[in-house]
């Protein structure tokens, strides 16, 4: 995978029972964006990067790494689940 971008940083919270990806810039801290959200279970949070992954039959796929942990919440990336969860979010096929 080619990755074009700064990292970001993300947490994935439980909202209604469907993991649901919060994205924001890197400058911003994990547990002051995560307090913003309430009493929603956190699942994991690290950074993330994206970039273009064009396959033979998507060409317009994107590829989502992840990597670290939020110290700040004591969480850290699950490599498994993650890239998908946030891959489903950058292209609106996020389904309930």
């Amino acid at each position: 995978m080619g990755f074009d971008m700064e990292f970001g940083k993300y947490i994935i919270v439980k909202n209604g029972g469907i993991p649901t990806p919060i994205l924001f810039p890197s400058h911003l801290n994990h547990a002051d964006v995560a307090e913003g959200f309430g009493t929603l279970e956190i699942l994991s949070a690290g950074m993330f990067e994206v970039g273009a992954d064009p396959t033979e039959t998507d060409p317009d796929s994107i590829g989502v790494s992840v990597f670290g942990e939020s110290v700040t919440l004591g969480k850290q990336v699950n490599k498994r689940e993650d890239p998908d969860i946030i891959q489903r979010l950058l292209r609106k096929q996020y389904h309930y």
